[in-house]
């Protein structure tokens, strides 16, 4: 199942392209960070979809994260995530869960 859900998020980071791609792949590293152990979803394309640019190039992205999706305990929440891109690199430099 995981490897499903890896070959998944790949041709979705493949379609979204750009500095989005690139905050959409570092706020979804930082959250599987935090998350170590939780069973969670995000939808990848609906982040890439939101990402705004705000000053000094740093990038936002305010989308929902699905925990145990498909159980009965499911919880929909929602996240703000900032990435800094720098020389290509993306960098989170701030993680929030609202909850």
């Amino acid at each position: 199942m995981r490897i499903l859900m890896v070959i998944a998020a790949t041709t979705l980071l493949a379609a979204c392209g750009g500095q989005e791609g690139a905050a959409v792949s570092a706020c979804k590293a930082e959250i599987a960070s935090k998350l170590e152990g939780q069973n969670f979803a995000l939808d990848e394309a609906d982040m890439a979809s939101k990402a705004t640019v705000e000053t000094d190039g740093i990038l936002r992205i305010q989308s929902g994260i699905t925990f145990d999706p498909g159980l009965p305990k499911e919880v929909k929440q929602t996240f703000d995530c900032k990435v800094r891109i720098r020389d290509g690199e993306a960098e989170v430099i701030s993680l929030q869960f609202i909850w």
